[in-house]
């Protein structure tokens, strides 16, 4: 999740009240983590008061997500996976996280393929059918397969 650099103001949960606090500085830690220095809290000591307490931020805050940031990983096992060439490739078994990107593991009969999840590849997202299409580069599943 990509927040706004230019972000003004935070609210933070104090005694079951939110509080509104201004902005000095944002410094991103990674895609799901960033650190705030907020007017007049700039030291450690007086920042520490804040330890525990949850921050909200507007929608607005939030930068434009792509579609596979929206999916929800954990619920994509057992969805069919297609491709728009190949058809069926198999059924997810996993989905392996890290910073950059999310790889489903697929299997294929006894073969398991590992695709990234991108946006440039997804072409629909069924969550009824549980069904992924994607447009997979040519070659791609050939590395696979191959193995």
């Amino acid at each position: 999740m990509e927040i706004n650099d230019e972000l003004k103001s935070v609210f933070i949960e104090i005694d079951g009240g939110l509080v509104p606090f201004f902005v000095e500085e944002l410094r991103s830690i990674s895609n799901e983590s960033f650190r705030l220095t907020l007017q007049d809290y700039a030291s450690p000591d007086l920042a520490q008061r804040f330890v525990g307490c949850k921050v909200y931020l507007a929608q607005t805050d939030f930068l434009q997500s792509s579609p596979t940031d929206r999916i929800d990983t954990d619920e994509l096992t057992g969805f069919e996976v297609y491709d728009e060439v190949f058809g069926k490739i198999g059924v997810i078994n996993n989905c392996i996280e890290s910073p950059n990107q999310v790889l489903l593991q697929i299997l294929h009969g006894e073969k398991e393929i590992l695709i990234p999840l991108v946006e440039e590849f997804l072409i629909d997202l069924d969550e009824n059918k549980r069904t992924i299409l994607l447009n997979l580069p040519e070659g791609l599943l050939d590395i696979n397969m191959e193995k």
